[in-house]
């Protein structure tokens, strides 16, 4: 997975059509990013997906004060992703965001509304997608809980919520789900939420990212090429050849093996005839 930092980069230069679209949204305050769970999430994602998927950190957009955690994009589609290392216990019915108030023991509302604005992310990046023409297959929400004791009561949440012991599992979908981009629509929409300047996102750079991960076709080898251990005698028996004795020793090994059994069976003779 090719992981992109935004987070010192300008703002994506405003366009007419999308500030429009931005305006419909609830107006997100500003906070401080959540660098712990977002080096979790991203740990656990490079680890499980290969380099067709490409993870943009940090993104900021025009009408956004705060930046979004991460967009990945891959063959299924894209991903607005918001993390988070928030502790407690917590309901998510809907847009419902409620939190229990161990106080009063009794679930209250929360603020900030993660999942409204998991929501609202995902919205303003569709609006800048429609904006530039690009067609995507799916833009789907998550929110990310990294801390391993939150524990969350859900029901129908209007985002996918994904607990710490569950990322992993997430990947493994994305691997095994349908692809709906080909490359270069996965290059093309990271460039449009970047920024086509990006050094990060250059075509020559992501073709010199690989890892082990990578599904290219190798090129097909040239048998004149391949070493002389490789490069088997078609005319000799391949049975034969494996076997470390030339033709004289079998033969002995062979009279050998039939005089074993001619003695065991003479023994066996014995044994009956003298019982």
């Amino acid at each position: 997975m090719k992981v992109v930092n935004l987070a010192e980069q300008t703002q994506v230069k405003e366009e007419s059509g999308l500030v429009k679209g931005i305006r419909k949204l609830l107006p997100i305050a500003a906070e401080k990013p959540d660098s712990g769970a977002n080096a979790t999430a991203i740990k656990i994602l490079d680890r499980m997906l290969d380099n067709q998927y490409i993870l943009l950190t940090g993104l900021r957009l025009p009408g956004l004060e705060v930046p979004i955690p991460m967009v990945l994009i891959g063959p299924p589609g894209v991903w607005v992703i918001y993390t988070t290392s928030i502790k407690g216990v917590f309901k998510a019915r809907e847009d419902t965001w409620e939190v229990m108030d161990d106080r009063f023991h009794r679930y209250r509302l929360a603020k900030p509304n993660l999942l409204k604005r998991t929501k609202q992310m995902t919205e303003v990046v569709s609006e800048l997608l429609t904006v530039r023409d690009l067609k995507v297959g799916s833009i789907e929400p998550a929110l990310f809980m990294t801390d391993p004791g939150v524990h969350i009561d859900t029901a129908r949440p209007l985002v996918r919520v994904v607990l710490i012991d569950a990322l992993e599992r997430f990947a493994v979908n994305l691997l095994q789900s349908r692809a709906m981009l080909d490359k270069e629509a996965v290059h093309r929409i990271s460039r449009a939420l970047a920024g086509e300047g990006h050094p990060a996102l250059e075509p020559k750079a992501i073709e010199d990212a690989r890892d082990v991960f990578s599904f290219r076709e190798l090129p097909a080898e040239n048998p004149e090429h391949l070493p002389p251990n490789v490069i088997y005698d078609r005319t000799e028996n391949p049975i034969l050849k494996k076997v470390p004795f030339d033709r004289k020793q079998l033969l002995i090994l062979g009279l050998m093996v039939v005089v074993n059994i001619l003695v065991l069976a003479a023994l066996v003779v014995l044994v009956v005839m003298n019982t």
